[in-house]
């Protein structure tokens, strides 16, 4: 929630600090800890399902119910930041979104994703040779290890921050709401497609 407000503050002209950012997902707090509830509930039911059930169907199960909340809840964060409403509707509003719009919108969060899987994926090469060769490099093999750390850091936060504020992005378009002023629309349209019939502002048919 605070990297959304930054975000928003940002684009709005008002560049904010993390400290005020953070000070100001108070009136989240209620909505946040709600969704983390219902999330983690809902994902030990999925595991919980899947180990009762052995062998091949438990392993599909498992994994039709993780692939079906994960693509449900793809855009339940910035539905909840911009909406304040709580885990059930927002999951309604984050499908409503997602089939109108299905497209290469999974496609262009995957790509924003892939940023940072090239720092995190160079970092784990980079330590597990650290690791192999410290018998032959010594110390230098310890300052391997602590730069895979690094990069393997640096690849998580960016994964969240690009994957997230891409979310917002796309769930902004669809709702009509604009886009930042230096982003090409053309950029986003690419990564929409609304079904023929529909009464969204822009259609394509990638």
């Amino acid at each position: 929630m605070a990297l959304f407000i930054a975000f928003k503050s940002y684009t709005d002209g008002k560049k904010i600090s993390i400290g005020k950012a953070l000070a100001l997902t108070k009136e989240y707090t209620l909505l946040v800890l709600e969704w983390a509830l219902f999330y983690s509930v809902v994902i030990m039911l999925i595991r919980i399902i899947g180990s009762r059930i052995r062998g091949i169907g438990g392993i599909l199960i498992g994994a039709s119910a993780s692939l079906a909340i994960g693509v449900s809840t793809i855009f339940v964060v910035p539905i909840i930041y911009e909406q304040h409403v709580g885990p059930i509707n927002a999951i309604k509003s984050s499908v409503n979104v997602f089939v109108k719009h299905f497209g290469s919108t999974v496609g262009g969060i995957s790509y924003a994703d892939l940023y940072g899987l090239g720092f995190t994926l160079g970092g784990l090469l980079i330590l597990v040779l650290s690791f192999l060769s410290y018998s032959v490099l010594g110390v230098l093999s310890i300052l391997g290890a602590f730069v895979g750390l690094i990069l393997i850091v640096i690849g998580m936060v960016i994964t969240s921050v690009i994957s997230n504020i891409f979310k917002l992005i796309l769930y902004d378009y669809a709702s009509r709401k604009g886009l930042p002023e230096w982003l090409d629309k053309d950029v986003i349209q690419a990564a929409v497609k609304v079904k023929n019939g529909g009464s969204q502002p822009y259609k394509t048919t990638l």
